[in-house]
């Protein structure tokens, strides 16, 4: 069976080692690159005027904190609310589109938890598309953060939490487990149920009513599957996830940009899309690692 190798400018695969003509032309492996890049992720964020992700995390690692103890006194509106049946729940996972692959299990635990009740997800505008692909959310929110200027951005916050705020959830879980930010957010709901990650080594304003510890030796699939009520003694079986759901119109953009490209429909299409994030850099595998996925993909496959 033949595949196509489909990657990104600096991944080259030698034509007698793919069995097919690759696009060397420099030009149009880099059109191929963003075809394939926007029809998967959807319109990137413009890096030249938008806030950076990491203009991001370093604003949140010095506002965090001074946000979460200026919050502490909403720690004591605990003791005068009560809890209520649940039926409206709103997950928030704000960073990595691979994340909402592993949130699935967790959502079928909640599900069976909270029998009958709306679940939405609050993510980042670059997220959209993919978490409504999975077809398991009742709704989905779009935070943006990425306007030009800490004022826009500020403002699109505060006009989203106003607005989750306004949709009076009965319960919150906080899937992030590091960061402050989905803490604070979590408080300034107004649910009377916060469910999120204990972190003794990372303070997060303790605003939880309900918290599990985040496990550093399973796999964040199951750690978010437990948050959610589901543990069973097992890790996260691969037939727990549940796949994006491809439609028709998908496929026919699809073949639209193979079209483009010069690819065409031969067989089974391999897409790498190496190092496509801006977070945690010191995590990146080197191109030669992809290189040689690619070419043991068309020795094993070819």
């Amino acid at each position: 069976m033949a595949w196509n190798i489909s990657a990104t400018a600096f991944i080259e695969v030698g034509a007698s080692e793919a069995g097919r003509s690759f696009p060397m032309d420099p030009r149009a492996r880099n059109r191929a690159a963003t075809d394939v890049g926007r029809l998967s992720m959807g319109t990137p964020v413009s890096t030249g005027s938008a806030m950076s992700m990491h203009a991001l995390q370093r604003a949140e690692k010095v506002l965090g904190p001074l946000a979460c103890a200026l919050l502490q006194p909403l720690r004591l509106t605990r003791l005068f609310k009560r809890e209520r049946p649940v039926e409206r729940v709103l997950l928030i996972k704000f960073w990595g589109v691979g994340s909402m692959q592993l949130l699935t299990p967790a959502v079928k635990s909640l599900r069976r938890r909270h029998p009958g009740a709306k679940l939405a997800l609050l993510t980042l505008s670059q997220n959209g598309e993919y978490a409504r692909g999975l077809g398991i959310f009742d709704d989905v929110l779009l935070l943006e953060v990425a306007g030009p200027g800490w004022l826009n951005v500020f403002g699109s916050i505060a006009r989203r939490i106003a607005a989750v705020r306004a949709r009076e959830f009965d319960a919150v879980y906080d899937f992030e487990f590091f960061t402050r930010f989905s803490a604070v957010v979590s408080v300034l709901t107004g649910a009377p149920i916060l469910a999120g990650f204990a972190s003794p080594t990372n303070w997060r304003g303790r605003f939880q009513t309900r918290s599990v510890p985040f496990n550093r030796y399973w796999h964040v699939a199951r750690n978010f599957r437990c948050l959610a009520g589901g543990e069973n003694g097992f890790e996260v079986a691969a037939e727990e996830l549940i796949a994006f759901q491809v439609r028709a119109e998908h496929e026919n953009e699809l073949d639209a940009v193979l079209a483009r490209t010069g690819f065409g429909r031969v067989g089974p299409l391999v897409v790498l899309n190496p190092n496509a994030g801006e977070l945690s850099l010191e995590r990146r595998w080197p191109q030669g690692h992809f290189a040689e996925l690619a070419r043991s993909l068309v020795r094993e496959q070819g």
